[in-house]
C-alpha cells in the first residue's frame, strides 16, 4: 500500500517513513501543503497523513480541497495538542482519524491500518442493489442490459444511497453529506442558512432525487427511492411492489 506523509518536520516525517516502510508500506514524503496538494490530485494513494500546521497551505485547506474535487482517500490529520478546534473542523471538512502530537508509534501504525481498511472497504468499484448495479468510476448506472451516465450530484446521491441501502436518510443527512461542507469561499465552517437557503436547499435535494428516480425508471430497475417517515430510502424491490 502506498502513502502519502505531509510535514514540514523534516525528523518527523523520516521516522515515519522508516516507521510505515518497515511495515512493508511504500511511503511518499512531501513538506508543505501545496506540494501534498499536487500530489494527492495526480497520484492513487491508499491513504494521506496529513499535519495541520504546514507552510504554503495548512492541511485542512489540502483536506478541504481534496474533498471539493471528490477525492476519497482516507485522511489522517497530526495535530498539536490543544488543537479541538482544528481536529472538529478536520472532521467536518471529511477528515477519518487525527492523532495528536507527540504520539506513541505503536498507536500510530495501528490508526494508519484502520485508516487503509476504511479506505480498501470504499474502493468497491461497483455497488449493486438487486439487478441495480452503479460504476462509480464512469458513473453508470445500469440494470438488465440498460444503462444511462448519471451527472456529478445525481451520482453522489445514488452512491450515498447504494452503501446506505436499507436505510432511512433524512433530507438534512443528505444535504449535510452531499452539499453541507461546501461554502462560498470553497473551504471553511458552513456558514448558518436562513429558513430560505435551507428552504431552497430541500427543494433542490427532491429535484435531484425526483430527476434519480426516473433515470432508474427508464433502465426497468426494480429498486426506487421511496419516502417514508422520517426521510427517504432505496428500495432494491420497490417497484414490483
Amino acid at each position: 500500500m502506498r502513502l502519502l506523509i505531509a510535514d514540514d518536520e523534516t525528523d518527523m516525517t523520516r521516522a515515519l517513513q522508516v516507521l510505515l516502510e518497515h511495515e512493508q508500506y511504500t511511503a511518499d514524503t512531501v513538506s508543505d501543503g501545496a506540494a501534498a496538494l499536487d500530489r494527492a490530485l495526480t497520484r492513487a494513494y491508499d491513504g494521506l497523513i496529513l499535519d495541520i500546521m504546514m507552510p504554503k497551505m495548512d492541511g485542512l485547506t489540502v483536506l478541504c480541497r481534496l474533498r471539493e474535487n471528490r477525492v476519497k482517500t482516507p485522511v489522517l490529520l497530526l495535530t498539536a495538542k490543544g488543537q479541538s478546534e482544528d481536529i472538529i473542523a478536520g472532521l467536518d471538512q471529511g477528515a477519518d482519524d487525527y492523532l495528536a502530537k507527540p504520539f506513541d508509534p505503536g498507536e500510530f501504525l495501528a490508526r494508519v491500518r484502520a485508516l487503509t481498511r476504511r479506505g480498501a472497504a470504499q474502493s468497491v468499484p461497483v455497488l449493486t442493489a438487486g439487478s441495480l448495479c452503479f460504476d462509480r468510476a464512469s458513473q453508470e448506472l445500469s440494470c438488465n442490459g440498460a444503462c444511462v451516465c448519471l451527472n456529478g450530484r445525481e451520482g453522489a446521491l445514488m452512491e450515498l444511497l447504494l452503501c446506505r441501502q436499507g436505510q432511512i436518510l433524512s433530507p438534512g443527512q443528505i444535504l449535510e453529506h452531499i452539499w453541507g461542507r461546501r461554502t462560498d469561499s470553497g473551504c471553511g465552517q458552513t456558514p448558518a442558512k436562513d429558513a430560505k437557503t435551507k428552504e431552497e436547499e430541500a427543494q433542490l435535494l427532491w429535484t435531484y432525487l425526483s430527476y434519480l428516480q426516473k433515470k432508474l425508471s427508464a433502465i426497468g430497475s426494480d429498486a426506487a427511492i421511496v419516502r417514508r417517515a422520517g426521510g427517504i430510502i432505496l428500495d432494491p424491490a420497490a417497484a414490483r411492489a
